[in-house]
């Protein structure tokens, strides 16, 4: 019964190195896991900043472009300032002067609208003809009150001539811009629109900014005084893929971005989408993305920015990998340590009581 008992101890006793070596593994596991969870959390939160600057830096873009083409508009409108008869050449030279491709790029024209009522029709009509537009007519046809067709654009490319003649009164989201600019004697915009000047070829969604012009002998402090005041309007045209071209051009392999009119996101909303550089046959779920309303003048757009894999690449930080390895390494190195110091404590234990028992066995010889 004492040799059993022995026995039992000796077999709790050798289990306990295993233990305790199990003990160390399992702690230094825990402890590099929790190393690796912060660097990881660290790497996604550096991430997100990197994603949130980019996507900001964008926004900012989009707002200050559209801010500086207000106020050329209102430069434009200066031009009638004092005057309502600014000619042809008038018009052209001052937005040569401008240098739209240059200094304002997206823009794709400047174009000129007088408010002309049914009896003056045919009297411009042949004035227009006169100056030189043998084809020249109002378009679309049709008898209506009050006209509004286009006489100046610029510049006069072959894409914004189709523009010359066209009624902006008689289509009903452009008429609302008008009629908003009109009472309120600020920049309207219209929603999304397919402009006069889309051919068959890169077709683009477009939109217009309007802004109108009262007569000077006339008041204008009152929305009814503005209706009676009122004699045309300044448009700035753009195509939306041409105005945002360069901000995509400059993030193409980092953010894809999408502009929808008004507040919901939908295919019949949707002006533009960057998303070319995504390959559609591969399923790819971006890790962030950013969804924000801006304020156009009185329009709203819903600007929607996600992330492409060669961000998330190219901004990762390697660290939680390193991390990973490192603290693998650790707990190996640490387990095996302590597994040989515990073996090495045993092996000594084992050693000392071989000796004690081998004294006690020669004491007992010696005794007897």
């Amino acid at each position: 019964s004492g040799v059993q008992i022995t026995r039992l101890d000796q077999m709790k006793v050798s289990r306990v190195p295993n233990i305790l070596t199990a003990l160390v593994f399992l702690a230094s596991l825990m402890t590099s896991f929790a190393l690796w969870n912060y660097a990881q959390r660290s790497a996604d939160n550096e991430l997100q900043a990197e994603f949130d600057f980019h996507a900001h830096e964008m926004i900012d873009d989009i707002n200050q472009r559209m801010a500086t083409y207000v106020q050329v508009l209102f430069g434009v409108r200066a031009l009638f300032t004092g005057t309502e008869s600014v000619t042809q050449n008038q018009f052209s030279t001052y937005i040569s002067s401008l240098r739209l491709q240059e200094q304002y790029p997206g823009i794709q024209g400047l174009s000129h609208a007088p408010l002309i009522t049914h009896a003056e029709k045919s009297a411009h009509i042949a004035k227009m003809r006169k100056q030189g537009f043998a084809d020249y007519s109002i378009k679309p046809p049709g008898e209506r009150e009050h006209y509004t067709p286009v006489v100046y654009i610029e510049p006069f490319s072959e894409r914004n001539s189709e523009a010359l003649g066209y009624d902006t009164y008689f289509e009903a989201e452009r008429h609302a811009a008008m009629v908003q600019a009109r009472d309120s004697d600020r920049a309207s915009v219209t929603g999304k629109l397919t402009l006069v000047q889309e051919t068959d070829e890169e077709v683009q969604s477009g939109f217009l900014v309007f802004l109108p012009l009262y007569r000077e002998d006339m008041p204008h402090a009152t929305v009814e005084q503005r209706r009676h005041s009122i004699y045309g309007w300044v448009t700035a045209v753009f195509r939306m893929g041409d105005l945002v071209s360069h901000l995509v051009d400059a993030r193409s392999n980092q953010l894809v971005l999408a502009i929808y009119d008004g507040d919901h996101i939908s295919d019949q909303t949707r002006m533009y989408a960057s998303d070319d550089q995504v390959d559609p046959t591969t399923p790819y779920n971006p890790r962030f993305h950013s969804i924000e309303r801006i304020q156009i003048s009185d329009r709203v757009w819903t600007i929607v920015i996600q992330s492409t894999p060669q961000f998330e690449s190219s901004f990762s930080n390697n660290t939680p990998i390193v991390v990973a390895i490192t603290g693998a390494a650790f707990t190996l190195l640490i387990t095996l340590l302590a597994h040989a110091l515990v073996r090495s404590n045993r092996m000594a234990s084992e050693l000392a009581e071989s000796e004690e028992r081998w004294r006690f066995a020669l004491e007992g010889a010696g005794d007897g």
